[in-house]
């Protein structure tokens, strides 16, 4: 009979630290959904580089249909090459290694001083706005690349915009010190 009485004490215990557990766990997960409410879901990542060349020739590569693809940093993924160049509306394929899944990129305007391409990077992703700028300083080149916009991503879209910043601004350095290494190496020969 004693082994039945504590075992019948011992429920109690037991339930009342499953219901401790389960109510933390419920006050945790609603913090989480009232910060990530409060958080805002826009992004904006900048980054630069300064190419020792001229602007005429970071052009030049920027819109390079060979070069375009040894420049640009694509996570698990790669720019379709072309013999040519990009003029406003061409658009190239964006392959990724484990997947059947393409994205585009699409030029949608080239002015002296910058260029503009639009990135879809998957069919189910919003278009990513993507903006180049070029600043002659001194016989050198400032290249700044920027991307802005608003997520939508239900609940998470608020943290993956924080986390945007170190992502996206990761690929783009690994991009400008790749255009910046061509560019210099092209203007060395």
């Amino acid at each position: 009979m004693a082994s039945k009485k504590s075992k019948a004490s011992e429920h109690p215990k037991a339930l009342y630290k499953l219901r401790t557990v389960t109510r933390i766990s419920a006050f945790v997960i609603l913090a989480v959904v009232i910060v990530g409410l409060l958080l805002p879901t826009n992004y904006k990542v900048e980054r630069s580089v300064t190419i020792d060349s001229s602007k005429q020739t970071v052009m030049t590569v920027l819109l390079d249909g060979n070069a375009l693809p040894n420049w640009m940093y694509i996570s698990d993924g790669r720019v379709e090459a072309f013999n040519g160049v990009y003029t406003k509306g061409r658009s190239a394929t964006i392959h990724y290694n484990k997947t059947d899944k393409v994205g585009s990129l699409t030029i949608t305007s080239i002015g002296n001083n910058q260029l503009t391409f639009d990135v879809k990077p998957k069919p189910e992703v919003d278009v990513v706005r993507n903006v180049i700028r070029l600043q002659s300083i001194g016989g050198k080149t400032k290249v700044d690349w920027l991307i802005q916009g608003k997520l939508r991503a239900g609940l998470l879209s608020p943290y993956v915009a924080l986390l945007a910043n170190r992502i996206a601004g990761s690929n783009f350095e690994r991009s400008l010190d790749r255009l910046k290494d061509i560019v210099e190496t092209k203007v060395g020969q």
